[in-house]
């Protein structure tokens, strides 16, 4: 499973809280402290494991963000460890980008609903080509389970991105996918569409 490390002051707690409901409806694991950290246990050592097994780093930009030491620690600790880290802002008036985070660009949600931003968070996660494999088997597995139409299109649009990454057996997980869900072999389009990429 695509595991997400969430980066975040303490002060922006309900909206991490939030953000990680609405990544793990799209098929993501996500790590948010205090939530993943048992009493008693040494958090910093469980900090330090979740960001060695992490796929990405989602750093929520926010004014305590930027104050916080440890925010930077996590943020500098991912990428020293060439995980890709994805910044967002909850607000158009939230700081930018900085330091060397300075370079990416930030996923905007300033009005947008919790599972768009997820969906938003998704996508910039197909544009960096090391996340592309775990993603496949997210867009795999999110599709296999999909009867809503709208839903269905999201995962072929996704996987019609990801269609370098698909391994044999993959493909072969799609070929039963397209032969056993209703939504997709009633849907030409749909059904057109997965062919093609399967070719």
């Amino acid at each position: 499973m695509f595991q997400v490390f969430l980066s975040y002051a303490s002060e922006d707690l309900a909206f991490a809280e939030a953000l990680a409901a609405a990544l793990e409806s799209e098929g993501l694991r996500t790590f948010l402290a205090p939530r993943g950290v048992s009493g008693g246990s040494d958090w910093r050592v469980r900090l330090r494991d979740e960001l060695d097994h992490c796929n990405a780093c989602i750093a929520v930009l926010t004014d305590a963000f930027r104050r916080s030491r440890w925010c930077d620690q996590e943020v500098g600790y991912a990428m020293g460890s060439g995980r890709p880290v994805i910044p967002v802002r909850p607000a158009s008036t939230d700081p930018a980008p900085y330091g060397l985070l300075g370079s990416i660009q930030a996923v905007p949600f300033d009005g947008l609903p919790a599972a768009q931003r997820a969906t938003a968070v998704f996508d910039a996660l197909l544009g960096r080509h090391e996340t592309h494999q775990h993603l496949v088997e997210v867009a795999v597995a999110g599709l296999g389970v999909e009867r809503e139409i709208g839903a269905v299109r999201k995962w072929v649009d996704r996987l019609e991105r990801l269609r370098g990454a698909l391994s044999p057996m993959q493909r072969s997980q799609l070929k039963e996918i397209l032969r056993r869900n209703a939504t997709i072999v009633l849907d030409l389009d749909i059904r057109s569409r997965l062919t093609e990429m399967l070719e």
